[in-house]
């Protein structure tokens, strides 16, 4: 059964909207309940659906449904799943998401999400918003979760450029002294993957072109940065602070098209690592007034959603993996 326009005015995706706004937006979505223990997405299966909790709980888990699943993330109501496919670009579920109670779900595929950007561009813009939001706030969550698993229990505290962040990493490009071509690095990099040729152009006339010199920091651990940045060309060093309050480095991204600060440019919180240039370089920076205001604030939200989905779904399997690990006790 279709859930009541007052029903959806309980969500804050829908808060305020009138009763033709809630029953035009209800239009867009497919209501679907399970009972508990059901098996909603799998991990390798397509993703081309996303769906919004109305009530009961789903759990995330790496591994595929019944062969040595591990648990990364709790959802409840009101929360998103499944939208790194629709939104993020990804053309396979990342995880497996599993009803833990019945469930109840409202369901949105491309053609309703279509048809929301048409009819309901409000309610579409909201979407994005909260998509970006979850996104970033499970990002940080799975990053603090990895740090925390691989601290303690024998298990080597993995850097980002062991897990894979960016495989794109040392492919020995060097240094380039003068001025990038916004256009050129936009094309290179696979976080905006999802964008099309036309979008990609229209987005590297976005962006704001800087000439960093060594030792500059661009994001401060703590602080919310409200930044985020495409490195054309040099080296930046990702660092945080450990328990032991002394910083190490996390990661060195040195391949032009590597995003970083994507998060923090999405939901304001503070930066969970410093990110400093490790010698002169280049960047390119949205800032969030681009995601606020101005004509591309769409395009910059569909790009910030890009490069934090790409970024989640690795850290998604970089958390299991080692759960994994140390449940079985491995190195």
């Amino acid at each position: 059964m279709q859930p009541t326009p007052a029903e959806l005015s309980q969500l804050r995706l829908f808060d305020g909207l009138s009763g033709a706004q809630l029953v035009e937006a209800r239009a867009c979505f497919v209501t679907m309940t399970v009972a508990g223990g059901e098996v909603l997405m799998g991990q390798g299966q397509a993703a081309s659906w996303m769906a919004l909790i109305m009530s009961g709980s789903l759990r995330i888990s790496r591994g595929h449904a019944g062969e040595d699943e591990v648990p990364v993330a709790d959802l409840g109501p009101g929360e998103v799943v499944g939208e790194m496919g629709l939104m993020g670009g990804l053309t396979r579920r990342t995880a497996t998401v599993r009803s833990t109670a019945v469930t109840r779900l409202l369901v949105l595929d491309q053609w309703g999400l279509a048809r929301l950007r048409r009819t309901q561009p409000e309610v579409a813009e909201r979407l994005d918003t909260t998509v970006a939001r979850a996104l970033a706030r499970r990002l940080r969550e799975t990053t603090s979760a990895i740090v925390d698993c691989s601290s303690g229990a024998g298990l080597a505290r993995p850097t980002w450029r062991s897990w894979g962040w960016l495989a794109w990493i040392d492919r020995g490009l060097s240094w380039r002294s003068h001025r990038p071509d916004p256009r050129q690095i936009v094309d290179q990099a696979p976080a905006l993957s999802a964008l099309t040729p036309h979008e990609r152009r229209r987005f590297s006339r976005a962006v704001r072109v800087r000439s960093v010199p060594r030792g500059t920091p661009l994001i401060d651990e703590g602080e919310p940065s409200g930044r985020g940045f495409l490195l054309a060309s040099g080296e930046v060093e990702v660092t945080r602070h450990g328990s032991d309050g002394q910083p190490e480095v996390l990661a060195t991204l040195e391949t032009p098209g590597t995003a970083f600060g994507f998060a923090s440019l999405v939901d304001e919180e503070p930066s969970l690592a410093t990110c400093a240039t490790a010698r002169p370089s280049w960047v390119l920076e949205v800032d969030r007034r681009a995601l606020v205001e101005g004509a591309e604030q769409g395009l910059v939200r569909k790009a910030a959603i890009g490069s934090v989905t790409r970024r989640l779904g690795v850290a998604d399997r970089v958390l299991g993996r080692l759960k994994r690990r140390r449940v079985e006790g491995g190195p």
